[in-house]
């Protein structure tokens, strides 16, 4: 399973994720420096954010039209990397195609649960190490 989900991210060619999950990576996980430099990333928010050489900030709204943004300037896999509300909004829309799902420990229970609670009506069979 992990050796999948490395290859898969190699493959990908681009990273969807949303506003909440940027900030943790960026003042929690990986202050220091941004872990996927050099791949195009993409962060869902409704917020404003300071300038990031790292990332292109949208507020389109997760899902189809955050699709055709990216596809104009990229081909391939998109990673979505989460988190829940922005992975929910792609899943309204049919739009994920494979999922890996990795539950950070440092996430609080009740986002992790949400989303496994909607993701049971999608009948995910986990894959086990």
């Amino acid at each position: 399973m992990k050796d999948k989900l490395i290859l898969y991210i190699a493959m990908s060619q681009a990273i969807v994720l949303g506003g909440k999950t940027y900030r943790q990576i960026k003042n929690e996980l990986s202050p220091d420096k941004w872990p996927y430099e050099g791949m195009p990333c993409y962060v869902c928010t409704r917020q404003q954010h300071q300038y990031d050489p790292n990332v292109q900030f949208t507020s389109l709204p997760p899902g189809q039209q955050v699709l055709d943004l990216i596809s104009k300037r990229h081909s391939g896999n998109i990673w979505l990397m989460g988190g829940g509300e922005i992975i929910r909004c792609f899943m309204r829309e049919n739009l994920i195609d494979e999922y890996y799902i990795y539950i950070m420990p440092t996430a609080p229970v009740c986002h992790s649960l949400l989303f496994l609670l909607y993701s049971e009506r999608k009948r995910l069979q986990p894959l086990l190490p």
